[in-house]
């Protein structure tokens, strides 16, 4: 579904350094659509379908002055509970190693959490990460201007044919995961009436998740993640996040929009 692809949105957050002695002045803006980065916000409007090749507005530069207190603290309640629908089968089957880096459970736990902004009562989220399907080097320096060029190396290293991890219960979401296996995942986006029954057996969810490897930089306080949500039968989208970590706190700077179907 990944493969429909429309024109990027740029949406910046205000950021700021989190220790002012140390004169530091990240940023963020806010949503420019007004909608919610997920499925209940605006729709990106048509435009290229071919995202190596588009040409990014290089977007306003981002406010400073939000202090420690306004981004808050991070997430770091245990999960209450995992399951895995394919529970019988080999676990390692497909995959590469599982992913063992508590910085990277950290960061896809604040992106659904803070940035879809949905509290769940659990989670679905398919049980292996995702194949980034990266636009190059080049398109993502000129979206995000100011990023580090190695996030984006650390980002693009998983750019690979079946590049996929499998996933863990290192999130922190305080609720039950389940994580959804590639045959249970394929009947439930099968169609409507599949989506349906799928839905009933996990009413507390918002939907299905995936996500990518994250790419961070060297001093790991900056990050690139594929993230998608699944609301429905032909109804999915996917975003790349540009993050900075922000006294303990992973915050959006900006994103794009880099599919949908």
């Amino acid at each position: 579904m990944r493969h429909v692809l429309v024109a990027s949105v740029l949406a910046l957050f205000a950021l700021a350094g989190c220790d002012a002695a140390n004169g530091a002045a990240d940023g963020r803006t806010e949503v420019r659509d007004g909608g919610d980065p997920g499925f209940d916000g605006g729709q990106a409007d048509a435009g290229s379908t071919d995202i190596g090749k588009e040409t990014p507005d290089a977007g306003e530069q981002p406010d400073a002055g939000i202090s420690c207190a306004d981004v808050g603290s991070p997430g770091t309640v245990p999960d209450a509970g995992c399951a895995y629908s394919d529970a019988g089968a080999d676990p390692d089957a497909g995959f590469g190693p599982a992913v063992a880096d508590s910085e990277e459970y950290l960061v896809w736990t604040q992106v659904q959490t803070r940035w879809y902004g949905v509290t769940n009562l659990e989670w679905v989220i398919r049980d292996h990460t995702v194949e980034i399907d990266s636009p190059s080097s080049e398109w993502i320096a000129a979206a995000f201007p100011g990023i580090d060029p190695s996030t984006i190396t650390g980002y693009t290293q998983y750019d690979k044919p079946d590049d996929r991890y499998r996933l863990a219960c290192g999130f922190s979401f305080g609720t039950p995961v389940y994580f959804l296996g590639d045959a249970e995942f394929d009947v439930a986006v099968a169609g409507d009436t599949e989506w349906e029954t799928f839905g009933a057996r996990h009413p507390g969810s918002h939907g299905v998740y995936e996500i990518s490897r994250v790419g961070f930089n060297g001093a790991r306080d900056e990050a690139l993640v594929l993230v998608g949500s699944y609301q429905g039968y032909l109804s999915a989208a996917w975003y790349l996040l540009h993050l900075r970590k922000i006294c303990g706190v992973w915050e959006p700077v900006e994103y794009k929009v880099v599919g949908a179907s």
